[in-house]
C-alpha cells in the first residue's frame, strides 16, 4: 500500500480535529456538572445527583480521549515532517508548485486524480519563467 502525503494529511487532520471537538464537548460536560454539583440551583439536585456526577466523569473520561486524539495527530505529523520520503510524483508536484506559490493565479488542490495548480496555467509551468505570473497581495 502507498500512502501518499494527502493520506497523512487527512488521517493527521480528522485526530486533531477530533481531537479539539471532545475537548470543547468534556470542557462542557465539566463544567456544566461542576456548576450544577456547587450551586444546586432551585434545589432539585438530589433527585438527579447520580447522573450529574457520571456526566462529569464521562467529560474527564472524554477529555482525556481528546487530549490522546490531538497528541497522536500531531505527534504523526511532526514524525511524519521528518522523516518522510516523498515519491518521485510528489517531488515533481512540489518542485512545479514552489514556483508558483507566491502568484495570485495559484491556486494547488487536486480534484478527483487532476492538479489544478494555476488559473491561468492549469497544469502548472514547464519552464522557469511564467509570463503570466504576478506577486500575490495578501
Amino acid at each position: 500500500m502507498n500512502i501518499t502525503a494527502k493520506d497523512i494529511e487527512r488521517f493527521t487532520s480528522t485526530f486533531g480535529i477530533g481531537g479539539l471537538i471532545s475537548i470543547a464537548i468534556s470542557t462542557t460536560a465539566i463544567t456544566a456538572s461542576t456548576i450544577a454539583l456547587r450551586t444546586n440551583v432551585f434545589n432539585v439536585l438530589e433527585k438527579h445527583e447520580p447522573q450529574v456526577r457520571e456526566i462529569a466523569r464521562f467529560g474527564t473520561t472524554f477529555l482525556g480521549v481528546g487530549l490522546m486524539g490531538l497528541g497522536i495527530g500531531v505527534g504523526v505529523a511532526r514524525h511524519v515532517g521528518e522523516n518522510h520520503h516523498f515519491s518521485e510524483d510528489e517531488k515533481r508536484y512540489l518542485a512545479k508548485i514552489e514556483k508558483c506559490k507566491n502568484c495570485k493565479y495559484f491556486h494547488g488542490v487536486q480534484y478527483y486524480s487532476t492538479d489544478l495548480i494555476c488559473a491561468v496555467n492549469p497544469s502548472g509551468l514547464e519552464g522557469d519563467n511564467c509570463p503570466d505570473g504576478e506577486q500575490k497581495h495578501d
